[in-house]
């Protein structure tokens, strides 16, 4: 997996970059913009006009060495700079002066009021933001804030240098608004908040940028914080004399009056992600309602809902499965809820707790069984029970709650747009934001992959992660030939076994030595 940095590491490297090598700040930003430029003539051929957009600290020193060697091959340059001459950074001052004595109109943004701002920008066919980077902490602020709301009304592509204007790099946080760009161009390594969503969202494909120094000499340690990416990962492998309880066996316990369909759609996730069995159990009141499975082996629940009562006839499973799952349709009552508990808190094999079973623990967590793996898999809201906030306090800052749930549940899989899993040490973003999951069941067929792979013996971080982006790749696979909404989670299911075969990595790929491209993994 991929290693991603923060803040803190990235200046430590700049000055040991002076200090081992005598590389000085001015080459290293000559680098930087260099090296911008041939990604954007890579990105845009045929591009002839192009609106920098920079502030006086260092990521606008960048955007103006990028913006000189546009101008010097030819393209038709224009500078807007927010930041008075006494208040620019050395680097930057020298570099505005530099453009400026090549002829390239150079603005100062307080020149220009809002219309002709925008006039500026319209007159060019893209536009690059290098207002604010890896260094800036809180909201944007007077001219800067007013050139991003600018950038925010152009219509064109927009490359961002080092992190999108507005975005924290190392946790991904959004303080206040943010630079949508088409593309960023990031600087030495891969920076956290380009990968944890909010600030993931804002950022396009990315690309990583050498500026001349030895990348693993000088960034270490790293921030705990990896990327995961199908390439990453493989699924687990099968020999010829293995028989179907080599694969796992998965026991879900879920279901109600209400919610009939979601353990099964789990169930159904668990057979189509190679489990070697599954057993339902579920309310006997809801089974007739239910999709059937007939490959399932069945444990019936008296009534018409799952309580503590049906513990004596689940305990026996134990011996016979080497995962539970529990909390697919489970309904919110008192009874369901003590049985969600004393599974967490007695069985003794490994346990997923997803969707109603997350009520319940928020209720109260009692401990599990040491040494016995347990991982919870919330969307923001059940995220939120957990924690005791907001709904926007764990979207706005989905690195610092994934690490506060991890802190009392060891194992978490925080789902969403980029979702985040960690094991308690380490934190992986499973770089996918696929819209077309957003469907009733979903979640159902994820918790139901993740169950099947920890029983196959796959560590709980690596489970959590390849689960989150198989199940995304399954998404992709059922969109391909131009579909975009529609699926069900059955379908979804379905696709599972296609998507473990055509297990490939996109194109290109990340190379932090050759600075590929990387595209987050969007799928429709």
């Amino acid at each position: 997996m991929l290693p991603l940095y923060d803040s803190d590491a990235l200046r430590a490297v700049y000055a040991l970059a002076e200090e081992l090598f005598g590389l000085s700040g001015a080459v290293l930003m000559e680098n930087a913009g260099h090296g911008a430029a041939l990604i954007l003539e890579r990105l845009f051929p045929g591009m002839d006009g192009v609106c920098l957009c920079c502030g006086g600290g260092n990521n606008g020193g960048d955007g103006l060495v990028l913006a000189r060697h546009l101008a010097v091959r030819g393209f038709s340059i224009a500078a807007v700079h927010t930041t008075p001459e006494d208040r620019c950074s050395p680097l930057t001052l020298t570099n505005l002066r530099a453009l400026r004595a090549l002829g390239v109109p150079c603005f100062p943004s307080e020149s220009l009021d809002d219309d002709a701002l925008d006039t500026l920008l319209k007159n060019h066919p893209m536009a690059v933001d290098a207002l604010l980077g890896t260094g800036s902490q809180g909201p944007p602020r007077g001219e800067v804030a007013r050139v991003m709301e600018a950038l925010g009304r152009f219509s064109g592509p927009i490359l961002s240098l080092d992190v999108p204007s507005g975005v924290n790099a190392s946790d991904g946080t959004v303080p206040s608004f943010c630079v949508r760009a088409t593309h960023t161009v990031t600087f030495l390594a891969p920076k956290v908040g380009l990968f944890v969503s909010p600030g993931a969202a804002a950022c396009g494909s990315v690309h990583v940028v050498p500026i001349g120094v030895p990348v693993k000499a000088l960034l270490s340690p790293h921030s705990g914080v990896y990327c995961g990416v199908f390439s990453d990962f493989s699924l687990p492998s099968r020999t010829w004399h293995q028989h179907k309880g080599s694969f796992g066996t998965v026991l879900v316990v879920g279901g109600s009056l209400s919610y009939p369909g979601a353990p099964v759609l789990a169930a159904r996730a668990v057979l189509r992600s190679g489990g070697g069995g599954v057993v339902l159990a579920t309310p006997e009141a809801g089974d007739h309602r239910g999709v059937p499975l007939p490959e399932a082996v069945h444990c019936p629940l008296p009534g018409g809902e799952a309580t503590e009562d049906h513990w004596s006839l689940v305990a026996p499973w134990f011996d016979r499965v080497d995962t539970v799952l529990v909390g697919p349709g489970l309904g919110r009552t008192p009874g369901s809820g003590a049985l969600a508990r004393r599974l967490w808190s007695e069985a003794p094999v490994p346990l997923v707790a997803d969707a109603d079973a997350l009520f319940a623990l928020a209720e109260s967590s009692p401990p599990p069984p040491a040494g016995v793996p347990r991982l919870v898999t919330p969307h923001e809201g059940e995220a939120s029970r957990l924690l005791a906030c907001s709904v926007e306090a764990v979207r706005s800052r989905r690195l610092a709650a994934v690490r506060s749930l991890a802190a009392r549940w060891a194992g978490v899989l925080l789902k969403g747009a980029w979702s985040l899993a960690s094991d308690g040490r380490d934190v992986v973003s499973c770089s996918t934001a696929a819209p077309i999951l957003a469907i009733p069941g979903s979640g159902d067929v994820l918790a139901g992959v993740v169950a099947t792979l920890i029983a196959q013996g796959v560590p709980l971080l690596r489970a959590a992660s390849l689960g989150s982006l198989w199940h995304a790749q399954s998404g992709a696979l059922w969109a391909s030939g131009g579909k975009d909404r529609g699926m069900r989670a059955s379908e979804l299911a379905d696709a599972l076994p296609g998507a473990g075969a055509a297990w490939t990595p996109p194109p290109g790929g990340l190379s932090l030595a050759e600075g590929e491209k990387w595209s987050h993994g969007h799928v429709p």
